[in-house]
């Protein structure tokens, strides 16, 4: 897709669910990108407000794939990756719908990149969109001793503003050279939601790729205070796919240990929100949680949530 004397080619992809107005306002900020050479994926993952046709009506430049349905984050976003790498783009750059860019972080972003060939993977400072001055996330961290994951909130470095290396970027503005999918293989959809971002750095690394942060790259992220049926949903999908993860890339001692404790972390959890003195979680969540632990052991994946 790029020639000599043009920049890498990027596709943005920005995966929907039933996000018709998040989704036209995120495609408003992506046209304020001021980097040369990129081409916008809409995939649609089944969406029944709408979105894909609003999208194709008003945004005439954007390429649009349907999905029939809800195919999680991981296939879904796969459904985009596929044709992006078909077409010859140098780098994907997988995008939240619920997101605002700076119009310079995909310049920034592959400014870092270019600079040193070992970096495969790249993500860039976010801060939340109702508080356009405050940290999101600013990288993550993975503990291997029972699979935890956490989001950092202040920059790493030296204050110059320096790219940084982190555990893993997650998949809310993730930038990827084509050549480490050809590594290392698509998203894992057996994770359906949530830690795919975490294992498909992991891979990265494996395979010899440094995965950073890029400070100068900014971006802004909405983040949903979501209840109820949502939260018993993802409550899920984040302990089950815990134990998936660490049966996936651990081996022998080393993952009977691990799993081990992050059955003890969620079981520990699980009696303080329906036992101890102020229970903090509902009655779906609760259930939700029994479930991942029943499937996250038994070694259940994909679209498999269910009480």
């Amino acid at each position: 897709m790029s020639t000599p004397s043009a920049p890498p080619s990027v596709a943005i992809i920005i995966l929907t669910w039933n996000g018709r107005n998040m989704t036209l306002a995120c495609l408003d900020s992506v046209r304020r990108i001021d980097y040369p050479n990129f081409q916008v994926i809409v995939v649609d993952n089944g969406s029944q407000d709408g979105t894909a046709g609003e999208v194709a009506r008003l945004h005439p430049e954007v390429t649009v794939i349907r999905n029939s349905e809800n195919l999680g984050f991981s296939e879904g976003n796969n459904a985009g990756i596929r044709p992006a790498l078909a077409a010859g783009f140098d780098y994907i750059l997988l995008l939240n719908n619920d997101t605002a860019v700076h119009p310079a972080m995909l310049t920034e972003l592959v400014a870092a990149s270019e600079q040193d060939p070992r970096i495969g993977i790249t993500g860039p400072l976010i801060y939340f969109l109702e508080q356009p001055e405050v940290v999101w996330s600013a990288g993550n961290s993975l503990d291997w001793a029972n699979g935890e994951v956490r989001r950092l909130t202040v920059a790493r470095g030296d204050g110059s503003h320096a790219p940084y290396e982190t555990d893993y970027v997650t998949g809310c503005a993730l930038c990827i050279r084509r050549r480490v999918i050809e590594d290392i293989g698509l998203m894992d959809a057996r994770f359906f939601l949530y830690y795919e971002d975490v294992d498909w750095c992991c891979r990265a690394r494996q395979h010899g790729y440094r995965i950073v942060v890029v400070p100068r790259a900014v971006m802004w992220h909405k983040v949903s205070g979501s209840i109820s049926q949502e939260a018993a949903a993802t409550a899920y999908y984040m302990a089950r796919n815990q134990l998936l993860f660490l049966q996936k890339n651990l081996r022998g001692p080393r993952r009977l240990a691990a799993v081990a404790a992050a059955g003890a972390q969620h079981v520990r959890l699980l009696a303080g929100e329906r036992f101890g003195k102020r229970p903090r979680a509902s009655r779906e969540s609760s259930l939700a949680h029994l479930a991942a632990l029943r499937d996250g052991l038994l070694g259940r994946s994909g679209h498999a949530y269910r009480y």
